[in-house]
């Protein structure tokens, strides 16, 4: 149940609130639908919960689901503002194991966190310690095909390439199934995105990102031209998505189409159906 009386956050640009207008939360709104694929009747950790309207969306199914994040205010709107029997949100510090946790979920969700930490590795084996013997862990992160680090978001410690993560979780989850998945496809190849060498293409994207970083935050005049065709047109060359939030299975050894953000599920078991 929803709650409508609760305090409010602010919205940094990076802690999701709910805004259904917001094509930011579609996007994140979906990559839950997804999650919510493998969740019936279990018992749900949805790690770095944020503002909670994921936690609350998987609670609609699960058997029960911890929310929980780092931020004491944000843990506080979230227990307002959501209330149901089966949903809980903890404050928990950061990089931090909780005892408690081991062993106890048969899913763990972690959308969008594993690039806010520097010790991913440790992130990663926790998360693995606090799933069940035969436990999911659906994880999503940024896809970082252009290679750019320190990354440009000043709130990311680290942003991965897909297939550079992929290599990471098969050395940490050895005995696991990893199905592999992607959202909002860019029109950017595996093998363009691989190439070194600075193409034309590149530097148009380059320029063409810095004039509407510019207007976004001085002009805002782009906005009233997104119904032109030019409009459409140059936010193809900069590599963006047409409007697609979908998630859709990858084949690693292909020369795939790059998404925007990745999305794995990994399981103990040989095949993993969604």
């Amino acid at each position: 149940m929803e709650n409508n009386e609760h305090n409010k956050i602010e919205f940094t640009g990076e802690r999701m609130i709910n805004h259904p207008e917001s094509l930011m939360y579609k996007v994140s709104l979906e990559r839950y639908r997804f999650a919510a694929n493998f969740v019936d009747g279990k018992d749900i950790l949805d790690i770095s919960c944020g503002s909670g309207y994921g936690s609350n969306y998987l609670a609609k199914m699960a058997k029960s689901v911890f929310g929980v994040d780092i931020d004491a205010g944000t843990v506080e709107y979230c227990k307002k503002k959501y209330i149901r029997n089966n949903l809980d949100f903890l404050c928990i510090e950061k990089d931090h194991k909780i005892e408690s946790f081991e062993n106890r979920f048969d899913v763990v969700v972690s959308l969008e966190t594993i690039e806010h930490i520097k010790e991913y590795e440790y992130f990663l084996k926790n998360l693995k310690l606090y799933l069940k013997e035969n436990g999911l862990l659906i994880l999503s992160t940024p896809n970082n095909f252009r290679k750019i680090n320190p990354p440009e978001n000043r709130f990311h410690a680290y942003e991965f390439d897909i297939l550079e993560l992929y290599e990471i979780v098969k050395k940490l989850f050895p005995s696991h199934a990893i199905s592999l998945h992607g959202q909002c496809q860019t029109n950017v190849r595996r093998s363009e995105a691989a190439r070194k060498q600075i193409s034309l293409r590149k530097a148009m994207q380059y320029i063409i990102k810095k004039i509407y970083d510019f207007d976004k935050k001085h002009l805002d005049t782009f906005k009233r031209l997104e119904h032109l065709k030019i409009y459409q047109y140059l936010s193809k060359i900069q590599g963006t998505f047409e409007g697609d939030i979908s998630i859709c299975k990858i084949n690693e050894t292909e020369d795939f189409f790059n998404p925007l953000i990745s999305v794995f599920v990994i399981s103990k078991e040989k095949t993993v159906i969604w």
